[in-house]
């Protein structure tokens, strides 16, 4: 709902305001989906609703591995855990609803850009990280507090020494190795699509 009332503002705006025409490509990514939505209601078959709904969960696991490099997903597990309060959890979870509700429109629209299926592409599930720092962040703060950092020094900087690493795994491109970054716009490519070239 939310992406569908920004592209209708985006195209009130190029239009009406700027004047320019609206270009037919990113317009059928819109409307599209909407339409094979549509149909999917109407005739309704539940086995293809079912294998829709896997597909879409296993989009939204492997862009948050691809999206985020892996690194902040441990701590992020480790989170949830951690974090006792039941209203507390679930609203921190709600953080990742955009991600989630956008790969769903995509995949169960069928959008694709050069047959490559818009739902896998990583990072378009980026925007689920406010919850995955923010677990990390429990995660990583309870360690630092636990009864092993009284014994251990070396606990106590924990989430230092992740920031850090952090900072370092996504400057990957500066150190000489953009090939990371292919994956966090196009993940494992299996498709043979290379827009960019190989990585």
């Amino acid at each position: 709902m939310v992406p569908g009332v920004l592209y209708a503002g985006y195209n009130v705006l190029l239009n009406s305001e700027i004047g320019q025409p609206l270009s037919v490509v990113n317009s059928r990514m819109i409307t599209s989906p909407w339409k094979t939505m549509l149909d999917l209601l109407i005739s309704w078959d539940t086995n293809r609703i079912y294998t829709l709904t896997l597909g879409t969960l296993n989009h939204f696991a492997m862009n948050l591995f691809h999206a985020f490099l892996v690194l902040p997903l441990i701590p992020a597990l480790l989170g949830i855990g951690f974090i006792g309060d039941r209203r507390k959890l679930l609203s921190v979870l709600s953080l990742f609803l955009p991600a989630l509700g956008l790969i769903c429109f995509l995949h169960f629209g069928a959008a694709d850009f050069a047959g490559w299926p818009m739902s896998a592409l990583p990072r378009l599930a980026y925007i689920a990280y406010p919850g995955m720092y923010l677990l990390a962040a429990v995660a990583l703060a309870r360690f630092s507090d636990s009864a092993l950092s009284r014994r251990l020094a070396m606990v106590r900087g924990l989430p230092i020494l992740f920031m850090i690493l952090l900072i370092a795994w996504n400057s990957f491109d500066v150190f000489g190795a953009p090939a990371l970054y292919y994956y966090f716009y196009f993940g494992l490519n299996l498709t043979g699509l290379h827009p960019f070239g190989l990585p």
